[in-house]
């Protein structure tokens, strides 16, 4: 394909890509941040869309990006339903992360505990038969 092939093709598929990034701007504006207010570019791949986009808020300018799953970006989807089921997922993951690791804590502490009176059972002991030892030599 030549140069100038490459161009009008580049010219016939611009519309489309205005449109899907005009749908990105609503998905991210309304579930990621709601100071979106540009698309620098959107990254497609198999399973998402990486979203590349201006933000602007109080005090604040810059660029970020987020991946938007590609079946949000079909007709009709409720995306802002699907940003609450996932944020929920993420939300009792972390629950469930929070609270392995505070078992963990729980054990090791517990072990520790353990250790502590097994050894302070043999000091005990080891003391014990030496009072024993001097006792009985008297």
């Amino acid at each position: 394909m030549k140069n100038r092939e490459i161009l009008a093709e580049i010219k016939r598929v611009e519309p489309m890509i205005e449109h899907i990034e005009d749908i990105a701007l609503d998905i991210v504006g309304s579930t990621f941040d709601n100071y979106c207010c540009s698309i620098d570019d959107l990254i497609v791949g198999d399973k998402t869309v990486e979203v590349l986009y201006e933000y602007h808020c109080p005090s604040e300018y810059g660029h970020d990006s987020v991946l938007v799953p590609i079946e949000w970006f079909d007709e009709g989807f409720d995306y802002e339903a699907a940003y609450k089921e996932m944020k929920r997922k993420e939300r009792e993951e972390e629950q469930k992360r929070i609270d392995a690791e505070r078992k963990r804590k729980a054990a090791a502490k517990k072990a520790a505990a353990e250790r502590k009176a097994k050894k302070e059972y043999e000091t005990y002991l080891k003391l014990k038969q030496k009072y024993d030892s001097i006792e009985e030599s008297k």
